[in-house]
């Protein structure tokens, strides 16, 4: 048997960024554990890995900010080099999307931020192929980029371990015992573990963590998403921003010598490793064949599926459960994992320590929302 104080299931970008979180701010006996023998080996290893402040409401934009300055200045003890592209992001849009995107541009201009609505020639002028592509204008967030995901996820586990965590891999978590209201222990396929607190940050499957908990039961929907790249495109500029269409749902953006592209396609799906579908590169191809015709006749070296978990309200949840004492979420993410990441990880070991969570975040996307709705 173990007994710890702190245990975190799932070592993705949810459980390792609160990990490390918890023990730079010197919390004791906290061990992380994944069913899965490699981290990352879901979602958080299988993303765009794009960083951008453009979030689906007010809060995911503040923790956006928060995340976006962790990974561009990493603290000077972080392990390891965290490789940050600032290439930025660029969103078409028109008519009600248009003005979607400019209230947006009016939000971010208001936190700081260096982004702008751009017209239609000057984006074409930057990326010639979007000639034939139908838009009005877009947002353009010079200060997005893509950032080594694989570096920033074994980051955050190092420093946890470097801190006094353990990291069980390959840990599968079979049962949840709560005695009198409160969490106590946990069984897994190596042996029992006592912990005062339990932190759900499973993805896809937390709602399976809590249904073994008799934890609320959440509207988390993992969806499943595409993802394509090319081999090299010698016509391709590295140097082009993502390119993502808010009207047709598509984006692309330079990868390896190449293109990575999606459909945005989001079909609902069991908590698993997804596998791909080919019939979402139909989605793809029809895509660009009505919108940018110069990139219909790309091939594809090579693609793969992930699950982007959401609520919703499009709200990540943090916050201890309304009825399982001791029992803490940290979940649907909804694809925002990477760019978040060291702000949820922050916002959620300051709530589990008790310290003041300076975002004020916490009533909003507490677990108890969804309880408390009519």
């Amino acid at each position: 048997m173990k007994k710890v104080r702190y245990l975190i299931v799932g070592a993705g970008f949810a459980g390792a960024a609160t990990a490390y979180n918890l023990v730079r701010m010197g919390a004791k006996d906290v061990l992380v554990i994944d069913r899965e023998a490699v981290a990352g080996l879901n979602s958080s290893g299988l993303n765009a890995a794009m960083v951008t402040h453009r979030g689906s409401g007010e809060a995911e934009e503040s923790l956006a900010r928060r995340g976006a300055e962790f990974i561009r200045k990493p603290p000077d003890d972080w392990p390891g080099q965290l490789e940050f592209s600032p290439t930025g992001s660029l969103f078409l849009a028109s008519g009600d999307q248009l003005a979607g995107q400019k209230v947006i541009a009016t939000r971010l201009q208001a936190a700081g931020l260096d982004v702008e609505i751009r017209e239609r020639d000057w984006v074409v002028k930057q990326i010639p192929i979007l000639e034939g592509t139908e838009f009005e204008a877009a947002l353009w967030s010079p200060c997005d980029g893509v950032v080594d995901i694989q570096g920033l996820l074994d980051g955050y586990l190092e420093g946890a371990r470097a801190g006094g965590a353990e990291i069980w891999l390959g840990c599968e978590l079979k049962n949840v015992e709560v005695q009198g209201g409160r969490f106590s222990a946990a069984k897994t396929d190596r042996g029992r573990i006592e912990a005062d607190v339990l932190i759900d940050a499973a993805g896809a499957w937390s709602g399976a963590v809590a249904s073994m908990s008799g934890a609320a039961e959440l509207p988390l929907q993992p969806r499943r998403r595409h993802l394509f790249r090319t081999g090299t495109l010698p016509w391709t500029d590295p140097s082009w921003p993502l390119v993502w269409d808010m009207g047709a749902a598509y984006y692309f953006r330079p990868a390896a010598g190449g293109l990575l592209l999606s459909a945005c396609d989001e079909d609902v799906f069991p908590p698993s490793l997804p596998e791909a579908n080919i019939a979402a590169m139909g989605l793809l191809k029809d895509k660009l064949r009505k919108n940018v015709p110069p990139l219909q006749w790309l091939r594809f070296q090579a693609y793969w599926a992930c699950l982007r978990t959401s609520t919703p309200d499009d709200r990540f949840i943090i916050g201890w459960d309304p009825g399982v004492k001791g029992f803490f979420w940290v979940a649907g993410l909804g694809g925002h994992g990477a760019t978040c990441s060291a702000a949820v990880g922050e916002m959620g070991a300051r709530l589990i320590l008790e310290k003041e969570e300076p975002l004020g975040l916490a009533a909003e996307l507490s677990p108890g929302r969804f309880l408390n709705s009519d």
